[in-house]
């Protein structure tokens, strides 16, 4: 799982340590007992998206270094924390103190640089991820909690994957060309299709090019594997205030990427529409699908 080079980091003007999406539970029905391997950009609404698809690996991939070392705060926090409370109540201001030393600690071997700057990050970050993290300890649909902090059962599924060490923080720029071909080297290694990836928005920043275009073809799947993505923009009907969201086969996203017509997301979207596959329709309020049936809304 660890094996491979990743992707060369660019210095980023803005670091995003939260997610202002906030309805992932409309990929739930969908997600739901996938397994496999789960690659997604971002930070921790990862977690919610592992969690609820049961996946057997993780890779987190950024081009942001802060991202990628927000990630590691995660990991030796939540691994220090037995459940969701505790773990908040470390991005506390008076817990600062005592979080750095666990982080020291958890990071001791790691040269003197990266870990004063794994360090440092969550100095910077606390506050942000403080405030962040108390939406997400209280996020609900109706009565049912729907984020890795309010459900204690996918807290403990996430902390259970760090605790195995099957969860891979990765430089990675999506367009490059080594971490997602190392993350499908090592899913086939380990005889595992990848079933979960998750793009956020990040196709609006870059064309689908030939690497790309090869990186998701080294993402060995099965025809359960799906490709989940957030579209901001006022033509689309949101489940939230900012965000839809959509779900479609990685199969069908693998057949359009060899169609030089759809040479990024949005030609995509367009030709997808033109040919009736793309659904607006899903009955869940901000949930569109490519290639595939609706499902009961969880």
């Amino acid at each position: 799982m660890l094996a491979g080079p990743e992707d060369s980091l660019i210095e980023t003007p803005i670091h995003y340590m939260k997610s202002n999406e906030v309805r992932h539970d409309v990929f739930f029905p969908y997600v739901a007992g996938k397994g496999g391997v789960y690659v997604g950009v971002g930070s921790d609404q990862n977690y919610t998206l592992a969690a609820a698809a049961g996946s057997e690996l993780i890779f987190l991939l950024d081009i942001d270094q802060s991202v990628v070392d927000l990630h590691r705060c995660y990991e030796a926090l939540i691994e220090a924390s037995p459940d969701p409370k505790i773990l908040f109540d470390r991005w506390k201001a008076e817990a600062e103190g005592d979080s750095a030393k666990i982080l020291e600690t958890a990071y001791a071997g790691l040269p003197d640089a990266d870990r004063k700057r794994i360090v440092r990050l969550y100095r910077a970050a606390r506050e942000t991820v403080y405030v962040h993290l108390d939406r997400v300890y209280r996020r609900r649909q109706g009565e049912q909690p729907t984020a890795w902090m309010s459900n204690p059962e996918m807290y403990q599924y996430i902390r259970g994957m760090f605790l195995a060490d099957r969860v891979r923080m990765m430089a990675g720029d999506l367009t490059g060309p080594n971490s997602l071909q190392s993350v499908g080297a090592a899913a086939k290694a380990m005889g595992l299709p990848v079933r979960i990836v998750y793009f956020s928005n990040a196709e609006e920043y870059f064309d689908y090019n030939k690497q790309f275009v090869a990186n998701v073809e080294a993402l060995a799947g099965d025809e359960q594997s799906l490709v989940l993505r957030t579209i901001y923009s006022k033509k689309w009907v949101h489940a939230d205030q900012l965000w839809a969201y959509q779900v479609q086969p990685l199969p069908d996203y693998r057949t359009r990427l060899g169609d030089r017509k759809n040479r990024s997301r949005n030609p995509m979207l367009r030709y997808a529409e033109i040919d009736g596959t793309l659904n607006k329709d899903t009955g869940v309020k901000g949930l569109s699908l490519i290639a595939l049936a609706p499902r009961g809304a969880g």
